[in-house]
């Protein structure tokens, strides 16, 4: 009897503590486990003009307006609404416990700005850097006269040609490719041969001959490593990298050491700390092999009868199988798309763009493992874009340039019909984008916070 009792009690406890947990929750309490006590959320209501505009908190997607975001735990948030085609209103919000804030932001239309950034030079060629472009001319009176001027995006929309342009080197011998070094302070430039290529300052004084580099005619690719005093070379069978310091070599990968020998390098993609290395074998199998700066190797390497893609920021890999895509990051798998080739990953990986056995172009989105279809095969996307906050996606097809929102329900384009885009970047700021034509202009575009 009195067990009976003591059980009946407990199972009052029980259901008591229960309903004043349930109860907590639903009117905006939450628990802290550290103090064994309850503590009060708060409240974010968002309305904006025009409505249906996209809601970031602390760059995390949750909805759009009008929205009310409820339970949370007090404390400063950054808070994003974005709309497309308007400029993106952004503000820091404290929230209190027991409280709600309201914000109805009046979003800006954007302005669509052009700016000519030179029509004096007459330029052979353009290569983009994060923070300045280099280009060519040819002399008017010696053609086998290159000049390398160098020019800053500072003040872009109010350009000075005269005071962001620097001649910072003339070279007898053809230019055929110039490369910043990933924090811009030498330039890689490459002439007919190695013997006639070498690195350059920024300034256009000369750094390094390639001529000095042991064994650089063994390999028929060169790039920057993942710093400016670091050479990546490779051929078919190896991959080393170069300090430029002390011109030691260290191997990064060779095909004869591994087991299956019939593998071919295919491309070599460098990183903060490591090098991804794909290459391909005789039965068509891609292999991924993730290799520290020293050589060793930095994480389990796959190798897969799939094609791998590689997003822009090198954060994900797509693996696909014919039938299915695996898509994966540092932690692992990351999500599966079924049916579709995935072949665009944006940085955070909250979109992912797919093709079909048609090659018809479809949006993936891992949140809510929702596929929608995009464009049909003829409207082929080129050098693909997301915006900094998934809100946009800028692509080049047949020559123009095309700004969208994120789910291709608005499309038009950047660039005139009369233009014919030869290469293009996001602009620094992410404010517009910088392309150069068939014409040899650089044009800046300005669309606003995209």
């Amino acid at each position: 009897m009195l067990k009976s009792f003591f059980g009946s009690l407990i199972h009052l406890c029980v259901v008591i503590l229960i309903s004043v947990v349930i109860f907590s929750f639903a009117t905006g309490y939450r628990i802290d486990f550290q103090k064994f006590s309850f503590f009060q959320t708060g409240a974010i209501h968002i309305n904006s003009s025009p409505t249906g505009a996209n809601v970031y908190i602390n760059n995390q997607f949750k909805g759009t307006t009008p929205i009310s975001i409820l339970s949370l735990i007090p404390n400063e948030y950054n808070v994003t609404v974005s709309f497309q085609g308007y400029y993106s209103y952004n503000t820091h919000i404290l929230v209190s416990p027991d409280s709600a804030k309201s914000i109805d932001p009046i979003l800006t239309e954007k302005q669509f700005t052009f700016s000519y950034l030179d029509q004096t030079y007459k330029k052979t060629n353009v290569y983009f850097g994060k923070d300045q472009f280099l280009f060519t001319t040819i002399d008017p009176v010696n053609s086998s006269v290159t000049d390398i001027y160098s020019h800053t995006y500072k003040n872009i929309l109010n350009i000075n040609f005269g005071e962001n342009t620097s001649l910072i080197y003339t070279s007898n011998l053809p230019v055929k490719n110039l490369t910043y070094s990933p924090n811009e302070s030498r330039i890689l430039l490459l002439s007919d041969s190695y013997n006639n290529s070498s690195i350059l300052n920024s300034d256009g004084t000369n750094f390094i001959q390639l001529s000095t580099v042991p064994n650089i005619n063994d390999f028929n690719n060169i790039m920057w490593g993942n710093d400016d005093n670091t050479l990546i070379m490779y051929n078919n069978t190896e991959a080393v990298s170069v300090n430029l310091y002390n011109l030691k070599e260290t191997i990064l990968y060779q095909t004869s050491t591994q087991n299956n020998a019939n593998e071919a390098i295919l491309n070599v993609y460098p990183e903060n700390y490591k090098t991804l290395i794909e290459t391909k074998n005789n039965s068509n199998k891609y292999c991924l092999y993730d290799i520290n700066n020293d050589g060793t190797d930095f994480s389990s390497d796959f190798c897969l009868n799939q094609l791998i893609q590689i997003s822009s920021d090198k954060s994900y890999y797509s693996i696909y199988n014919g039938k299915s895509s695996n898509i994966y990051n540092s932690s692992g798998l990351y999500a599966t798309v079924g049916g579709y080739n995935c072949i665009y990953v944006s940085q955070g990986g909250n979109y992912v763009i797919c093709t079909d056995n048609s090659n018809n172009y479809y949006m993936y989105t891992p949140e809510n493992n929702r596929i929608m279809f995009l464009t049909k095969s003829s409207e082929k996307f080129n050098n693909v874009y997301f915006s900094p906050y998934d809100q946009s996606i800028i692509f080049e097809e047949n020559s123009t340039i095309y700004m969208s929102d994120i789910n291709m329900s608005n499309i038009h384009p950047i660039t005139s019909s009369n233009v014919s885009v030869t290469n293009y970047i996001l602009s620094p700021n992410n404010d517009g984008i910088i392309y150069s034509d068939t014409n040899n202009n650089v044009v800046f575009i300005g669309i606003g916070n995209i």
